[in-house]
């Protein structure tokens, strides 16, 4: 719709999609319009105290809702209001995140000042970046690889010549992360094992897969398990591992009797040197003890009969019981 002030005495309305005659939807002594922030149409009365309104501007006819009497005035209202938009220029405000984590896509973008010509020119302060560190375009986005504190800037031309904002960010490192243990991960029936993060600081936010938050996690079962840690900026890191099935049945008798068969006490199936031996004999008598065990063991110097063994994973701590018989 659009609407006029005619000759001081009458408001006119068009229809300018349906190309009809002008309906007159006011009289008085009228003078400019002008469109407010609410998307009324404000009308100066002439030597009246207050100031009318079209409140409805957009719907047809009569139903358009003209107040003769919208605003009063503390003084008196002559023939005019600005008819030109009078909204001052908003400053040039760069718009972005403050603290965020390496890795991330940030958003920025130019607000406030209009700009004549160009698009917004942008400097991302990352130098390692190479030609992705400059830009032009409203909103734009960049990714940090490094953490460190950047200078971002952004520039935009105006008839009275360029402007710029600047604004630092702060780009966190990510967690290290490596789920432990690493090495002999196999899971015997019976047995349980016991997952960890490599040392973390405090402050530290720890979820497994299974929801629980402890910063350990105790299993049972062979899988694929999964820990997620947030540090104190909020940056996240994940690792998984395979915790595998194992048929741990080691053998039960050993016959050290010089004809190179089944000669010493070996760990069929598990790799010996990640694990420490103690075997004591039938009367809790601590007779060997090796820090990483060679698979030797022959009972050496000891009479045949029943020793009992205790082996230790020196990574992950897992223990495991058991006989074995020396037959001489």
């Amino acid at each position: 719709m659009l609407y006029v002030a005619y000759g001081g005495s009458s408001i006119f309305q068009a229809d300018l999609r349906r190309g009809t005659l002008a309906t007159q939807v006011a009289s008085g002594r009228f003078g400019a319009l002008q469109r407010g922030p609410d998307n009324r149409i404000y009308v100066a009365t002439s030597q009246a105290e207050y100031v009318g309104a079209i409140t409805a501007p957009n719907t047809l006819g009569t139903g358009c809702g003209f107040v003769a009497q919208a605003v009063t005035l503390p003084g008196q209202c002559l023939y005019g209001l600005p008819n030109f938009a009078n909204q001052p220029s908003r400053p040039l405000r760069l718009i972005g995140p403050l603290d965020v984590c390496v890795g991330t896509e940030i958003a920025f973008s130019a607000e406030g000042l209009v700009v004549d010509s160009t698009l917004p020119e942008w400097d991302f302060g990352d130098s390692t970046a190479g030609t992705p560190n400059h830009t032009i375009g409203n909103p734009v986005r960049h990714r940090y690889l490094l953490p460190s504190t950047y200078q971002v800037k952004v520039m935009v031309a105006t008839a009275s010549g360029p402007v710029q904002r600047t604004q630092q960010i702060r780009v966190n490192a990510l967690p290290a992360l490596r789920l432990i243990p690493r090495g002999d991960t196999a899971l015997c029936y019976g047995e349980s094992l016991t997952l960890h993060a490599s040392p973390q600081p405090g402050g530290t936010v720890y979820r497994w897969q299974d929801g629980s938050t402890n910063p350990t996690l105790t299993v049972q079962q062979p899988g694929q398990y999964m820990l997620e840690i947030r540090n104190a900026a909020g940056c996240t890191e994940r690792d998984s591992i395979f915790v595998r099935d194992q048929a741990c049945m080691l053998p039960n008798i050993i016959t050290p009797n010089g004809d190179a068969l089944n000669q010493t006490f070996v760990l069929a199936g598990l790799n010996a040197v990640e694990w420490s031996i103690r075997i004591f004999n039938r009367w809790g008598t601590q007779v060997f003890h090796q820090a990483q065990y060679d698979n030797s063991w022959s009972a050496d110097g000891q009479v045949a009969g029943l020793y009992y063994y205790l082996l230790t994973n020196s990574q992950t701590g897992v223990q495991r019981k058991g006989w074995v018989e020396v037959v001489k």
